[in-house]
């Protein structure tokens, strides 16, 4: 009786254990998404001009966005299953894979890269950096999604579009019409 009291009070505490795990799971998810949303609901008001430049700043440090840089670029990068796959399944997890490293390169460079999500299946890429860096920075961040982009190249289609830097945080919105 001892031994099964034991192992039915070992056995609760493994559930609640894994229940809290799964909250935890959640909230970070959930989290993520949050932080998602801001960043493309930031970048939606910056591309649309209807940020004042003190606006900006001031949204941009609510958010604690980093985005003091004497030049920017933008990119944006769309990876998506081709249609005539036939296991969707595989073709999803693929993609998921492929996103998943790219992401992992371009959070090596955090300090000058600042991915955000676009749409379901495009990001955006801020580029940030000095006049004399910024277009190495750009093609520097083109051939990391190419590296890894090859890779799927059976299974996915993928497509990057690079801007041209400009001077000011407040010129993203030229910088976006020609990207897009």
């Amino acid at each position: 009786r001892a031994l099964q009291k034991a192992l039915t009070e070992v056995k609760e505490k493994i559930e609640t254990e894994q229940e809290q795990k799964n909250y935890l799971h959640k909230y970070q998810d959930d989290m993520h998404e949050y932080e998602q949303f801001v960043l493309r609901n930031f970048f939606e008001k910056v591309f649309a001009g209807q940020l004042s430049v003190q606006e900006i700043y001031e949204e941009a440090q609510k958010h604690a966005l980093d985005i003091n840089a004497p030049c920017y670029n933008l990119m944006l990068m769309n990876v998506q299953e081709r249609a005539h796959q036939g296991d969707k399944r595989k073709a999803g997890e693929t993609c998921q894979k492929c996103y998943e490293e790219i992401m992992r390169f371009l959070m090596r460079f955090s300090n000058y890269y600042l991915v955000f999500r676009w749409s379901v299946n495009i990001y955006g890429i801020m580029i940030k950096g000095e006049e004399g860096n910024i277009t190495e920075r750009t093609a520097k961040c083109l051939e990391g999604i190419e590296q890894i982009c090859k890779q799927y190249e059976e299974e996915l289609d993928w497509y990057v579009a690079a801007g041209v830097p400009v001077e000011r945080f407040s010129l993203l919105p030229e910088c976006y019409r020609k990207v897009n």
